[in-house]
């Protein structure tokens, strides 16, 4: 079975090191990463956001892009990253939506 692009939205926080978001603040990332299902999706995505010290809050709206794509209007910047996914299997990430940490 081949790797699929799979999207989900996802929380997370700074951990030390991390110089993206400061320390008062965390972000909601679109994420696109070729997985196999829901399971690998979230192992490869957590891997890959520890690397770039992020603490995952949570994991919203996992599922296929495709399945997301036919049943949603999405923009163009989510197809662009899917096409990414899909010809170098690379997790993309989309634009950080911060917001202030209570």
């Amino acid at each position: 079975m081949n790797k699929v692009p799979w999207i989900g939205l996802v929380n997370v926080l700074p951990l030390p090191g991390n110089n993206q978001l400061s320390v008062d603040k965390g972000a909601y990332i679109n994420i696109l990463a070729p997985a196999l299902n829901y399971t690998d999706y979230c192992a490869s995505v957590t891997e890959e956001l520890l690397r770039l010290k992020y603490y995952i809050v949570e994991y919203e709206d996992v599922e296929k892009f495709i399945d997301r794509a036919n049943r949603c209007l999405l923009s163009d910047e989510l197809h662009k990253l899917a096409e990414n996914v899909e010809q170098s299997g690379d997790i993309v990430l989309g634009t950080l939506h911060t917001y202030k940490k209570d």
